[in-house]
C-alpha cells in the first residue's frame, strides 16, 4: 500500500466527521432552527394521525352515582382490571364496539363477557362506551382528547337495547 492511499485511509473518517459537524453549525436555513440530517431536534415530537381507543366512562356504581363521570381505568379502588391495567380488557372493548357500530349478533355475549370478566366487583353499574380521539403526544403531556363519541350507554346485566 502506498503512503498516499494510508494517509487518506487514516484521515478520511476524521475529515467527514469534521465537515459534518462544520456543515450542521453554520449551514443553517433561512427561517429554520434545523438542517436534516445534520440536526432534526423535533425528530418524535409530532405524531403522524391522531389516534383512537375505545373506553369505559363509568356513570354509577352499586346506585352510587360518582361525582363526574370516571373513566375505568382510574378506578383502581373498584377494580381489579383497572388496578392491573389488563390489555384483554382493551381488546375486548375494541370488539364490543365494533359489534355495536356494525350491528352484529354477538354484542350480547361480548358485553356478558366483559361484564362478567371484568367488572364482576360491582353488582349494578352504569357506563358509556366511548371512542377517544387524540393525539398520543398531545394525551401524553396534557391529557387533552380531541374528540369523544359516544357509542353506546349501557347498564351492566341489561341487555334489552338502548
Amino acid at each position: 500500500m502506498k503512503l498516499a492511499e494510508y494517509n487518506m485511509r487514516r484521515t478520511l473518517a476524521p475529515t467527514l466527521l469534521v465537515a459534518y459537524i462544520v456543515i450542521a453549525i453554520l449551514a443553517k436555513p433561512e427561517g429554520r432552527a434545523e438542517l436534516f440530517p445534520f440536526f432534526n431536534w423535533s425528530l418524535f415530537s409530532t405524531s403522524s394521525n391522531p389516534r383512537t381507543d375505545v373506553v369505559v366512562i363509568v356513570r354509577s356504581i352499586d346506585g352510587e352515582i360518582l361525582p363526574g363521570k370516571k373513566y375505568f381505568y382510574d378506578l383502581t379502588d373498584s377494580f381489579e382490571t383497572a388496578r392491573r391495567r389488563d390489555s384483554r380488557f382493551g381488546k375486548a372493548l375494541d370488539l364490543l364496539a365494533q359489534a355495536k357500530v356494525h350491528s352484529k349478533p354477538n354484542e350480547h355475549r361480548l358485553r356478558r363477557s366483559i361484564e362478567s370478566n371484568f367488572m364482576s366487583e360491582a353488582e349494578h353499574l352504569e357506563y358509556d362506551l366511548v371512542q377517544l380521539v387524540f393525539d398520543p403526544i398531545d394525551r401524553l403531556s396534557t391529557g387533552k382528547i380531541i374528540r369523544k363519541n359516544k357509542i353506546a350507554t349501557y347498564e351492566k346485566g341489561n341487555y334489552e337495547d338502548r
